[in-house]
């Protein structure tokens, strides 16, 4: 990457006023005109208005809700969780709420399949603030069958469609329909988890095809090619074939492969021709490294600016979010079981147990989704200018870019790509005028 480049992106990041959610919740509750940088006294007199619609509900303390508006110091993000308190103690509407969630956090709208999610629609529908939320919630669960079998299908439309003909139900007749339909609040999008799946699986594809070229490459002066057509064996070559390779060649007296040669072929084998899909590859691939923590000092000043837009990634979080209904089933059913349990000292046990569970269990970003759209877009469009020998044109790929990602982000219920936000800036400028980059490269450099 041209260091000139570089540092365009990185004045441009530090220069341009991007959407974070205190310029986002400042311009809600600001009652006059934002034509100008959002001042301190803007930003307490739009916190003023804003507590004083929910000092009487139960939705967060007041420190908190002062540092979403960046009053004394740098704004904060609120979790999904403390939206949804705020929206409900706000009394919103569906879609004003969704709005908080999609446009102020950069968070998929409602989950229908998730029973809290469902139920906290119905009381914005009805008005009914944080703590009758909560009552309905824990009613819900204490009526539940912990041993019941959710539907592992897409019921998503389904759910919504049946949401617009009870939504007027009284609460208790709400609450019973619900429980005689238990099954389908399996606790998340089905829709959203294969397509996640799906973009995983062709960019482990293109990293599989990319170690097996370099490793293709790396054999060419070792004479393996000679020695393939000498012991008649023939492509595609397998990996165990290679290994052979590596065994006799390494005993020879003459010309035998280094120690460092042999690691080196083994290891591009172990990528190339792995059994199970090696995650920690892509994340290399599509991440550099991974994201290091908010403290950490291997930061980059692009990892530092983008730290509230994207979360680490590993290996773990990977196959977490990968096994979200295993863990989403154990959830729920961990959630009933305290519900039925009376005794303090079990229930402390389930509480903790619940807690931990809890921090497995990961609802899919934009970052997730946009990130592997970029690296696919990237692939395809390198893949098509090698195979039809075009020149790569900047527009072109952006705009193949936007519709990919805009039409997976539409079916996820997440709001469209939009350069007012530091991530999506970050992705399309990856598609320079003159060449294209990998997120990872952006991040590492």
């Amino acid at each position: 990457m041209e260091e000139n480049y570089q540092q365009q992106l990185y004045r441009e990041m530090i220069e341009y006023f991007y959407q974070r959610f205190d310029r986002y919740i400042v311009g809600k509750w600001y009652e006059g005109e934002l034509d100008g940088p959002i001042t301190d006294d803007i930003r307490k007199r739009a916190y003023k208005t804003l507590y004083g619609k929910v000092k009487s509900e139960n939705v967060a303390n007041r420190q908190t809700i002062r540092k979403w508006f960046g009053i004394g110091g740098k704004g904060s993000t609120p979790t999904r969780n403390q939206i949804l308190n705020l929206v409900l103690g706000l009394h919103l509407s569906i879609e004003e709420a969704e709005e908080y969630l999609q446009m102020g956090i950069s968070q998929p709208g409602f989950q229908v399949n998730d029973y809290k999610e469902f139920i906290l629609m119905y009381c914005l529908e009805h008005q009914i603030g944080v703590d009758g939320y909560q009552r309905m919630v824990e009613f819900y669960e204490s009526h539940c069958k912990k041993d019941a079998e959710w539907k592992h299908e897409a019921h998503t439309q389904w759910l919504t469609d049946k949401f617009a003909e009870i939504k007027d139900y009284g609460a208790e007749d709400f609450l019973v329909w619900m429980y005689k339909n238990q099954a389908y609040f399996k606790g998340y999008s089905l829709t959203m988890l294969r397509t996640y799946q799906m973009m995983i699986e062709e960019c482990l594809e293109y990293v599989r095809s990319d170690n097996r070229e370099v490793l293709m490459r790396t054999l060419e002066p070792t004479g393996f090619y000679e020695w393939a057509l000498e012991n008649g064996v023939e492509k595609p070559y397998e990996a165990g074939d290679i290994e052979r390779f590596v065994k006799n060649v390494s005993r020879r007296k003459e010309n035998p492969l280094s120690e460092v040669q042999c690691r080196e072929i083994r290891s591009l084998v172990s990528r190339a021709y792995a059994n199970r899909d090696r995650m920690s590859d892509l994340i290399t691939e599509l991440y550099s490294t991974g994201l290091p923590g908010p403290s950490d000092r291997r930061n980059s000043e692009i990892q530092e600016a983008l730290k509230d837009e994207i979360h680490r990634v590993d290996g773990k979080y990977l196959s977490e979010l990968l096994h979200t209904a295993l863990l989403k089933e154990r959830q729920m059913q961990l959630q009933i079981e305290l519900s039925e349990t009376p005794d303090q000292l079990q229930r402390k046990v389930k509480k903790e147990e619940l807690s931990k569970l809890n921090q497995r269990v990961h609802l899919l970003q934009r970052s997730d989704v946009l990130i592997l759209a970029q690296y696919l877009i990237y692939k395809r469009i390198s893949l098509r200018i090698e195979e039809e020998e075009t020149r790569y044109d900047a527009e072109e790929a952006r705009e193949e870019f936007l519709l990919f990602g805009n039409d997976i982000l539409e079916s996820l219920g997440m709001r469209e790509i939009n350069n007012d936000y530091l991530l999506d800036h970050v992705l399309l400028a990856c598609f320079d005028k003159e060449e294209m980059y990998l997120f990872a490269e952006v991040l590492e450099e």
